[in-house]
């Protein structure tokens, strides 16, 4: 019985894959005209309901590598629809300036 679930499972899943591409493809499509991405709306939302929140905290709640969040809040700043503050607690060297660690939904932006 376990060998049946096995081979089942074996074939399930490319087709769960590319399910996934396909409505993954299609949600992005319906977003194109914006230029946003999911994971800017999800960026959005946590900002929205949380509130500001710096790089570090971003990358944890969505799962990604610090610099990919970065570049992520970069977009969105772009677009209009944040705008990120110098953390006052940090102090900025030479060596190391202190980073721009918070996002700020915009006061009637989206999110």
């Amino acid at each position: 019985m376990a060998k049946t679930e096995a081979a089942v499972e074996q074939q399930l899943l490319p087709l769960l894959d590319h399910l996934a591409r396909v409505g993954r493809r299609a949600a992005e499509a319906t977003m194109s005209p914006g230029g946003l991405r999911p994971r800017h709306l999800i960026a959005l939302k946590l900002l929205s309901e949380h509130g500001p929140a710096s790089q570090q905290g971003l990358a944890e709640a969505l799962s990604l590598d610090p610099s990919n969040v970065v570049g992520l809040l970069n977009e969105l700043e772009e677009r209009g629809l944040i705008t990120r503050r110098r953390d006052p607690g940090t102090s900025s060297s030479c060596r190391r300036p202190a980073p721009e660690s918070c996002a700020w939904p915009r006061p009637g932006s989206a999110g």
